[in-house]
């Protein structure tokens, strides 16, 4: 146990994440510290920001009972309800938050009592919602998916899977073959006037240390911060490392959903009902019909408008430059 209401009080601190500006004030110096490894990897630039979220977080103590049932949304450890234009979320731990999505104004109430780690955890998860939630707000569908496009093509296949299943080594390794990426698991897709764009959100990638034994551009991994208490990857800011092969926007042309194998690697088309399937995975959807139908209407064009393929991959790949070069055929002719 930690008592956290006896630390400092930080001043204002704004952070840019995309199409948001988010200010954050009356936050505790060392839970700002722990935040700063999620919001600063919001790090693609983006020319004018559309809308500004300010959020202070106070100190509080955690209700006898939920106060939330998650009939908005359930998500990791936390139940989201609406009210109106506010949504109420509080987490397992008692880190509650309110945010009134019209005023762009939030409050956060961290419980002065509880393990620290879970604590900073779940605080950082009601940043997620909220930023996820601003993003929608101003047009854009958050997508959970990596990208790829081979130099002088801004079209790009857009990789999808779970985390923990390669989009980021497979992201690493075609950029050490000249390719080009919005980043490895994070954009945000917008269809406006005809047109369907994907633009950068992070470039910090989040890469286990292992892929340093295929990739030598990865030889010094060990160096940089651990992603989070429960995986040993690592985040690694791709900007010292590829610099040249970073995209802010790409024009999405195709789906490949990334499937462990035991070997080597097998391509299989995905219909368009699997299609859908595998990028409503990929977006988390709130219950609210409001605020679902927009996300997936945008879902609902880029799988039509793209050929999609499952991808199963061997973890052996990376060892064999034969397959490192069919695999990056594959990819090539789905943009072809």
């Amino acid at each position: 146990m930690s008592t956290l209401a006896a630390t400092a009080i930080s001043e204002r601190v704004t952070y840019a994440c995309g199409p948001v500006h988010l200010e954050i004030t009356s936050v505790p110096e060392p839970l700002l510290a722990a935040l700063h490894g999620l919001l600063a990897q919001y790090d693609a630039p983006w020319d004018k920001p559309a809308v500004m979220v300010r959020a202070a977080v106070t100190f509080g103590e955690a209700p006898r009972e939920p106060v939330c049932d998650g009939a908005y949304l359930t998500s990791y450890r936390l139940r989201v309800n609406r009210v109106d234009h506010r949504l109420l979320s509080w987490s397992q731990a008692g880190v509650g938050m309110e945010y009134d999505f019209m005023a762009g104004q939030a409050r956060i109430v961290v419980p002065t009592e509880g393990d620290w780690l879970t604590v900073v955890e779940e605080v950082e998860q009601q940043f997620v919602l909220l930023l996820a939630r601003a993003w929608a707000g101003a047009g854009w569908t958050p997508l959970h998916a990596g990208s790829l496009s081979y130099a002088g093509s801004l079209r790009s296949v857009l990789l999808c899977a779970p985390s923990g299943t390669g989009k980021s080594t497979l992201t690493a390794a075609m950029l050490c073959r000249g390719w080009h990426t919005l980043g490895d698991d994070k954009s945000l897709l917008r269809f406006e006037a005809g047109k369907l764009t994907a633009r950068a959100l992070a470039w910090r990638f989040h890469l286990h240390p292992s892929a340093s034994r295929w990739l030598t551009a990865l030889d010094e991994i060990q160096r940089w911060p651990t992603y989070s208490r429960w995986t040993d990857k690592r985040v690694v800011n791709a900007r010292e490392i590829w610099p040249e092969r970073l995209l802010t926007e790409i024009q999405p042309a195709a789906i490949v959903r990334i499937e462990r194998s035991a070997s080597g690697i097998a391509w299989e088309s995905l219909d368009p009902v699997e299609t859908m399937k595998t990028l409503v995975n990929q977006v988390v959807l709130p219950n609210d019909a409001a605020h679902a139908r927009p996300l997936a209407a945008c879902l609902g064009i880029l799988a039509m408008k793209s050929r999609a393929m499952v991808l199963r991959i061997g973890a052996n790949v990376y060892d064999q430059p034969e397959q490192v070069q069919a695999l990056e055929a594959g990819l090539k002719k789905l943009l072809d």
